[in-house]
């Protein structure tokens, strides 16, 4: 892991990524201008109180020299970032987890908006997956929570993808404000002709989306509190219904 200061990383500093670590320009800045057009989240634990910030990549300077971030929606966080000496930002992609410490913030504006600015990183860590698989769901795949149930104000989620270790993240009205840290309590994870599981789950992050259909909503990525029974069965059901190797289902013959 790169701790926060550690510009520069030797291999053995990085040997327990189980992954690659590059400190070549050229590719760590077609790695990130990669992340930049698949629009990754990334994330970073700012300060000696851990304060979470997101953000997204906006711009990758072509010669290598530095990279822009966009704000992040917590205005104590941006303020946080700016007094850092460097920041360790961790994000993934199809082939694993990214980790890098960036140097040298400033403020700075892109495409008329207020952002941040860093110095390249002189090193990035590519690890393996994480050790519990995340399953996407399918858009069509009726996997709902009733998120907070046993709490003061009950509300409607769907989940977009879950693994053993907690859910990935789920999608609700954009009215509903949820800060990190927020534990809801006696969550109702469903799906359709199953027994529901109830959970506790803490918020990592909340970050505001734009659905297919130009509607605004919320994403929050969740974790577990724990196993909650009967976990292991559904998403064992997940994947035999809705994983990968499902069959694809035969087309008519033609009369």
């Amino acid at each position: 892991m790169i701790e926060t200061g550690d510009t520069e990383q030797t291999p053995e500093d990085a040997s327990h990524a189980t992954g690659a670590l590059f400190r070549s320009r050229i590719e760590i800045t077609r790695i990130l201008q990669q992340l930049a057009r698949d629009r990754a989240l990334l994330s970073a634990e700012i300060g000696d109180a851990g304060q979470l910030f997101l953000t997204r990549l906006l711009h990758v300077d072509q010669y290598g020299e530095f990279f822009v971030l966009a704000y992040g929606e917590e205005r104590r966080a941006n303020a946080a970032l700016l007094e850092q000496a460097s920041v360790v930002f961790r994000t993934s992609d199809k082939r694993g987890r990214i980790e890098f410490a960036a140097a040298a913030p400033s403020e700075t504006v892109f495409d008329g908006d207020p952002a941040v600015r860093f110095a390249l990183p002189l090193a990035l860590v590519r690890s393996q997956h994480r050790e519990h698989p995340r399953f996407k769901v399918p858009a069509d795949a009726s996997l709902r929570c009733i998120a907070d149930n046993a709490g003061v104000a009950p509300f409607e989620a769907r989940i977009v993808d879950i693994s053993r270790s907690g859910m990935g993240g789920m999608i609700y009205d954009s009215g509903v404000r949820l800060a990190p840290g927020t534990a809801l309590r006696g969550c109702k994870i469903m799906i359709s002709g199953g027994k529901p599981i109830v959970a506790d789950l803490e918020v990592r992050y909340t970050v505001s989306i734009v659905q297919p259909d130009g509607s605004l909503a919320r994403r929050s990525g969740v974790k577990f509190l724990g196993k909650p029974k009967g976990i292991d069965a559904l998403l064992n059901r997940f994947v035999i219904e809705f994983g990968e190797e499902r069959p694809a289902l035969k087309k008519p013959l033609a009369k």
